[in-house]
């Protein structure tokens, strides 16, 4: 098990050079905030089609979620993406972005 504080730039990736071997990751994140949310909306995306060919959403779809989940890219200081996803969020709104997806949303049960 491994704590990583969230203060802490994190991502996922396969170490796999060849991007054929599967990854399996068991997280748990305390608190959860909009995790739930943000795998629906980007996991349905995948399976649509709409992310590049790395796996990454639209960068547009970034700027349309990440100040509702609190949600940052890493690398880039977090100050500067808050004020540019600020004046991108109009454009993703025109482009028909939004920061979740009704048909994404698992309802339990």
């Amino acid at each position: 098990m491994a704590v990583i504080p969230c203060s802490l730039n994190t991502g996922f990736s396969s170490a796999s050079s060849s991007g054929d071997a599967d990854l399996t990751l068991l997280a748990e994140f305390q608190p959860p905030g909009g995790m739930q949310s943000f795998f629906e909306t980007f996991c349905g995306m995948a399976t649509e089609g709409r992310c590049n060919a790395e796996g990454g959403p639209p960068f547009l779809q970034v700027a349309a979620s990440a100040r509702t989940w609190d949600m940052y890219l890493a690398g880039p200081p977090v100050a500067l993406q808050k004020i540019m996803f600020t004046a991108l969020l109009p454009l993703a709104w025109l482009r028909g972005y939004r920061t979740a997806y009704d048909r994404f949303t698992q309802t339990p049960g």
